[in-house]
C-alpha cells in the first residue's frame, strides 16, 4: 500500500492498479489461511470467501467495487487506495492480534 499511495498521488494508473491488485491477492490468500482453507487459484476464490466464517462483512463486494473502478486521476486513485487500506485493516482485525504488521497502513 505504501507504493500504491505514492503512485496514486501522481495519477499513475498503471502502477497504482498493479499495487491494488497485488494487495487484493494477498488479502484473499490471507483469508484462506485464516479460514484454514487451501488456496488453489483465484477462479472461484470470491465465491468461496463468501462462505467463510472469518471474513469482513461485504468483503467481496467492497473488493469488487475497488477493483472495478480504481480511478483515472490522482483523486480517484487515492480514494481507491484509502478504501483498500480500510479493507486491509478489517482483515487484520480478524487475526485477533496474531498479526503484527511491520508498517503502519493508516
Amino acid at each position: 500500500m505504501l507504493h500504491a499511495r505514492a503512485f496514486a498521488a501522481q495519477g499513475d494508473v498503471y502502477n497504482t492498479v498493479g499495487c491494488l491488485t497485488r494487495v487484493a491477492t494477498n488479502l484473499t490468500q490471507a483469508l484462506f489461511a485464516l479460514n484454514r482453507r487451501y488456496y488453489m487459484s483465484d477462479k472461484r476464490a470470491m465465491r468461496e470467501i463468501d462462505r467463510f466464517a472469518a471474513v469482513p462483512e461485504g468483503y467481496t463486494a467492497a473488493l469488487g467495487a475497488i477493483l472495478a473502478a480504481p480511478g483515472h486521476d490522482a483523486q480517484t486513485l487515492t480514494q481507491s487506495t484509502v478504501a483498500l487500506a480500510a479493507l486491509w485493516r478489517r482483515v487484520v482485525e480478524l487475526t485477533n492480534g496474531a498479526y503484527h504488521p511491520k508498517f503502519v497502513m493508516a
